[in-house]
């Protein structure tokens, strides 16, 4: 009586007693008396019995095994994204190298007997082919063997920042290319003044004069990290990748500023290949050729094309891109369907026109055909001389050249035609069997995973929103309240995303 009346002074309930088992032995009393320690360490006289709480924990861990979930199937849909955009980039780029001659040549033809339908006909064409000669031209003079030289030779502070340098005058470049190339290919430039137009392609020669230079420097630099028997470029590489981890993850995303950091990464993989590419076709060109039945010759013709640092460059470009976007996709609680969203919106620009996809995703190719020209046109002059032997004959060089253009001319008609059936195929079956649901850009609340929206800091529950904000009668809405918010007053807003337009706070 005395035990029970001083347990109601403290204020405690006394705690039930497990029975004891009649006949336990001795190790079973004392594994109960363990159990029943560790029961009453754990126990708190101020802990919230509220049924809610349990019911609070089971759906918070609910949720976030489907964040688990959404970050495993994140690199999938980055892939597939990334497929497609890659593919039509290619189409793009074999567009001039292909489309575009073939057209002037017809429309050249058709308009014979009338020269003002020839000339309207054939004006982006014309002046387009007229901008890549006159900077290939201008550019051809630039010793690029000496350009290699003098970055092999910079400490790698040096290095580190002239990668960022070119990296953020490569971005602008491309901003300001992309408004001056738009006016000047567009059928209202061909009616106004001729000293308009002349002015313009002025400003176009210079802009992709200085984008060629800065292009060619980034070549450069990574075909001496590729190179190089020293490890330091490559670490150096793979550093500036790997920080782009750091100044992306730890930020509130909203559509928009998601759609476009994929836009940029897509057209940075593009870039990226586009340079590898032409590293390799140029290591092709400075070495000699094996007899295809000298098996060692030929290992070590594929050993000094395909060289490691290429695959630690690529392979750390993927890897990148998934930890970002699995890391944001989990801070801002968004599911992965809306990369569907994504891809449906660049295959339909993609099937309006070219320009419509360009402008969307923000990439000079423009700039890498040109650069494409001025450094593989030696290297494969090079690998044409190996083919046709040391022998001379009259007409040597024109032969070399015919052979080159034709044989060139018909690889990249191939590989386009394939490319372009690939991407209709590919549309075809999106207009086809995708369901209707994903072929829309709005984005909603089932896009997003329930709960609070945190910054990889910590999580604020609305028990916590609610004491914080004290007297007021109500809290202010919280980053998920805003983000529905924002999202119902612009459905659409995906569709205004481009790659250099300020969609959100950054512009990636």
């Amino acid at each position: 009586m005395t035990h029970k009346k001083r347990s109601r002074k403290v204020g405690t309930e006394p705690m039930a007693q497990e029975p004891e088992v009649k006949g336990a032995t001795a190790d079973e009393k004392r594994h109960n008396g363990i159990a029943e320690w560790l029961r009453r360490l754990d126990e708190h006289p101020l802990r919230a019995t509220e049924p809610l709480v349990g019911q609070e924990l089971r759906e918070r861990a609910r949720q976030e095994m489907e964040q688990l979930g959404n970050m495993v199937r994140i690199p999938l849909r980055i892939e597939q994204f990334m497929a497609f955009t890659l593919l039509a980039s290619l189409d793009c780029f074999l567009y001039y190298f292909t489309v575009l001659p073939i057209k002037i040549v017809v429309g050249v033809s058709w308009g014979r007997h009338n020269n003002a339908l020839r000339l309207s006909r054939t004006y982006r064409e014309r002046v387009t082919l007229l901008l890549i000669l006159c900077v290939s031209i201008g550019l051809s003079q630039l010793d690029t063997s000496k350009v290699y030289h003098r970055i092999k030779r910079q400490s790698a502070m040096k290095l580190y920042m002239l990668f960022s340098v070119l990296e953020v005058a490569d971005k602008m470049l491309a901003s300001l290319g992309q408004s001056l190339l738009g006016v000047l290919l567009s059928k209202s430039s061909y009616r106004h003044l001729r000293k308009r137009q002349l002015l313009l392609v002025g400003l176009s020669l210079c802009y992709l004069g200085c984008h060629c230079v800065v292009l060619l420097y980034q070549t450069i630099a990574l075909n001496v990290a590729v190179n190089s028997y020293s490890n330091s470029l490559v670490t150096l590489l793979l550093s500036l990748q790997f920080a782009e981890i750091k100044s992306a993850v730890f930020k509130k995303f909203d559509k928009e500023g998601l759609f476009q950091l994929t836009l940029a990464d897509s057209a940075e993989r593009f870039k990226l290949s586009l340079l590898i590419t032409i590293i390799m076709l140029r290591n092709l060109g400075t070495t000699q050729l094996p007899i295809w039945p000298q098996l060692p010759a030929a290992n070590s013709l594929v050993s000094s094309v395909l060289r490691a640092p290429v695959v630690y460059i690529l392979g750390s470009e993927l890897v990148v891109d998934w930890v970002k976007h699995a890391y944001i996709t989990k801070f801002n609680r968004i599911r992965p369907g809306i990369y569907d969203k994504f891809f449906y919106i660049m295959q339909r620009d993609h099937a309006t026109s070219q320009q419509v996809y360009l402008e969307r995703l923000g990439l000079p190719v423009l700039a890498y055909v040109t650069v494409s020209v001025l450094m593989l046109h030696t290297s494969m002059h090079t690998v044409v001389e190996q083919l046709l032997g040391a022998a001379m004959w009259p007409g040597k060089h024109l032969t070399i050249g015919i052979v080159l253009t034709v044989s060139w001319f018909s690889l990249l008609l191939l590989l386009r035609l394939a490319t372009h059936r690939v991407l209709v195929r590919w549309g075809q079956h999106i207009r086809t069997t995708w369901p209707q649901g994903d072929t829309t850009t709005t984005v909603t609340a089932a896009d997003y995973v329930a709960g609070a929206v945190v910054d990889g800091v910590g999580a604020m529950d609305s028990r916590t929103r609610t004491i914080i904000h004290r007297p007021a009668p109500t809290p202010p809405p919280d980053l998920a309240q805003k983000r529905d918010t924002h999202n119902a007053a612009s459905p659409a807003g995906l569709e205004t995303v481009t790659r250099y337009t300020m969609a959100s706070k950054t512009i990636w």
